[in-house]
C-alpha cells in the first residue's frame, strides 16, 4: 500500500514538472526579442520621465547576453552619457538593472 502511494506521489510530481516545463516553453516560444526590447525601452522612458529628463526610444539598443541565463542586455544611453543596462533572462524577466557613468 505504501509503495502504491509513493508511486502516485512521484506521478503527481512528474505531472507538475511537465506542466511547468510546458508553460515556460510556450512562454519562450511566444515572446519575441522585439517584445522584450520594447518592454525595457518603455521602462527606461518611464524612468526618464519621472526624473523629468528628455528621452527617446532611439537611445536604446540590445546586445546578446554574456552569461548562460542571460538572454540579452538592453542598453539605453541618456543625454548625460549614463548607460542604463537591463539584464534580461530567458523568459523576459529582469535579472538586474545598473546605471553607469553620466554627466558629459
Amino acid at each position: 500500500m505504501a509503495i502504491l502511494s509513493a508511486k502516485r506521489i512521484i506521478l503527481i510530481l512528474c505531472l507538475i514538472a511537465a506542466a511547468i516545463g510546458l508553460r515556460l516553453g510556450l512562454k519562450t516560444a511566444r515572446l519575441t526579442e522585439t517584445d522584450i526590447i520594447d518592454h525595457y525601452v518603455s521602462v527606461y522612458l518611464d524612468q526618464q520621465l519621472r526624473a523629468e529628463q528628455v528621452a527617446d526610444s532611439s537611445e536604446c539598443f540590445a546586445k546578446q547576453g554574456r552569461h548562460f541565463w542571460e538572454r540579452m542586455r538592453v542598453i539605453c544611453q541618456d543625454r548625460e552619457g549614463a548607460q542604463h543596462l537591463f539584464s534580461v533572462g530567458p523568459w523576459g524577466q529582469a535579472l538586474s538593472y545598473t546605471k553607469e557613468g553620466g554627466s558629459l
